[in-house]
């Protein structure tokens, strides 16, 4: 079965195959398609982001062979595709197409967890046959969008719950988390229960970074500056903007971002046109985004306001501000002061309105 979701995360890390006890794995990849032939498969250790071995395709299949002291979960890629599975002593095979690793107790474990996952996912497809067919409405198909979410969310943590002491634990938390609306309380609530492996895991970690500088930064904090180096080779600051005298509204986006795009003509750009030069400023950050194609994009859209474009793409602003999903859009008061954070459409012209006042 294809896997639902993009699984990011190991257990524990992979330790020297010559250490005492270990025990040695076969991985057989098998694929359906022989022009792969000739080309190779990585696998890669998801602690650490390393290459654990490589092995040449031939004859539309490739083996890894090797020792490690405790299970591990791995992902074995192709080009830019990956798939995941648990590497642990033992003959496991892994079919390419269908995403099933075989052969191995926690294998076994996943690929039920896969399938249960997935025939939750699948019911996603029948509610929009159905919206689009207006055999439901727009607000049915929400509400049921909703609960099936729900159900997958369960899922996904229920697997987490009855597997801490294995690798699929952590590796399922890596995967329910992204998904949610959490606090930094809550995820080290979490935290709390698990094996320090776990906590250490850089999917992880990222995530309560992330939570831990939206906490740093929230609304009455004040804001953090950055420098953006251009392609002129010159510097940009947050602080450039910041306690000139007006209210500041400043928006993450990216060209390719459909969303932002309508934030921009539905509520940025009637903000700019009723308050410009009145005690307003907008500007925008180009994040996540190639700098040629951020440029295109404010001549498409005649963007009046400045925009913040890097040399390359750019994370670091949102790595600062906690922001893992864009449009996010934050307003700063003269002082320096975040007022507001994340609003949209209405929401975000009625904040304006009001401090406007």
């Amino acid at each position: 079965m294809k896997k639902l979701l993009v699984f990011l995360l190991p257990l524990a890390l992979l330790v020297a195959a010559c250490g005492s006890g270990s025990g040695e794995y076969k991985l057989t990849v098998t694929l359906d398609d022989e022009a792969a032939d000739g080309q190779t498969f990585f696998l890669i250790n998801y602690a650490t982001g390393d290459t654990i071995d490589s092995a040449s395709i031939a004859n539309k299949k490739a083996l890894f062979k090797g020792k490690l002291e405790e299970p591990i979960v791995a992902q074995i890629k192709l080009g830019d595709a990956g798939q995941d599975l648990v590497l642990e002593p033992g003959d496991i095979t892994f079919t390419w197409e269908t995403g099933e690793p075989k052969g191995t107790p926690l294998n076994d474990k996943l690929t039920v967890i896969y399938k249960e996952a997935n025939d939750i996912a699948s019911e996603y497809g029948e509610v929009s046959r159905k919206f689009a067919n207006k055999e439901i409405s727009e607000a049915d198909a929400q509400r049921m969008g909703r609960e099936i979410g729900d159900r997958l969310s369960a899922r996904l943590f229920k697997a987490f719950e009855d597997n801490k002491d294995n690798p699929i634990g952590g590796y399922m938390l890596s995967q329910w988390l992204p998904a949610q609306d959490i606090t930094l309380a809550k995820l080290d609530s979490i935290l709390g229960t698990v094996p320090a492996a776990v906590k250490e895991m850089k999917p992880i970690k990222k995530i309560r970074d992330a939570l831990l500088a939206l906490d740093n930064t929230g609304e009455g904090k004040k804001y953090v500056d950055f420098t953006v180096v251009g392609d002129d080779g010159k510097e940009r600051k947050l602080s450039d903007y910041v306690g000139k005298g007006d209210l500041l509204v400043v928006d993450f986006w990216a060209s390719w971002c459909g969303p932002c795009r309508v934030e921009i003509e539905k509520s940025l750009k009637p903000l700019y046109a009723k308050y410009n030069g009145k005690g307003l400023k907008i500007i925008g950050v180009a994040v996540w985004d190639k700098p040629a194609d951020t440029r295109a994009a404010v001549e498409e859209l005649a963007l009046p306001w400045d925009v913040i474009i890097g040399d390359k793409e750019l994370s670091e602003p949102t790595d600062l501000y906690g922001i893992t999903g864009i449009p996010h859009i934050m307003i700063i008061d003269n002082n320096g002061t975040i007022v507001s954070r994340d609003l949209r459409g209405d929401d975000l012209i009625a904040k304006v309105d009001e401090l406007m006042k």
